[in-house]
């Protein structure tokens, strides 16, 4: 008998090995796409010019406290933005998004999502500077409730980004 001279080439992977591997990296992003992401509930103030963000379930002047997670699902929620000196004239922008919790399949379905709208000047009053007081916006769904997940506000001013919320509705 002759001995074997031919080369190992390296240990090959047995195919069930090589599709559970293929299954689990699939699997791991499926999980990211479907958890959501977004920030830890709460603000950041980055201009002197908005000095309180509020989140609401209250339709009031100003609202007592403010709510950073709803356990239900709200019809909507309202937004206070406390400014201090905003110029007069200047364009006062709020967008609002969100990190759904729900599978892939579901975000590809249309009539989902929120829509941000309100925001006049009637609570404000002309100050040394600029204009002082409360603007409010209205969060609604495009359906009957507001999806769960994490949502930001975004609040701009001139086009430059004056203050961020974070949010939470789920249930």
């Amino acid at each position: 008998m002759l001995p074997s001279t031919a080369s190992n080439k390296g240990t090959r992977w047995p195919r069930y090995a090589l599709a559970a591997a293929v299954v689990f990296g699939l699997f791991c992003v499926a999980v990211s796409l479907s958890v959501g992401g977004g920030a830890s509930p709460g603000e950041e103030l980055e201009s002197p010019v908005v000095q309180d963000v509020v989140v609401s379930t209250e339709d009031v002047e100003y609202p007592s406290g403010d709510a950073l997670r709803f356990e239900g699902r709200p019809e909507r929620v309202y937004v206070y933005l406390a400014v201090q000196n905003l110029p007069r004239g200047a364009d006062l922008e709020a967008e609002v998004r969100r990190a759904a919790r729900s599978s892939l399949l579901s975000r590809l379905l249309p009539g989902r999502g929120v829509v941000l709208s309100g925001g006049g000047e009637e609570q404000l009053d002309p100050g040394g500077a600029g204009l002082s007081g409360v603007v409010k916006f209205e969060v609604r769904p495009r359906g009957e409730t507001l999806p769960r997940g994490s949502y930001e506000i975004e609040v701009r001013v001139e086009g430059e980004v004056v203050a961020h919320k974070y949010f939470e509705v789920g249930g």
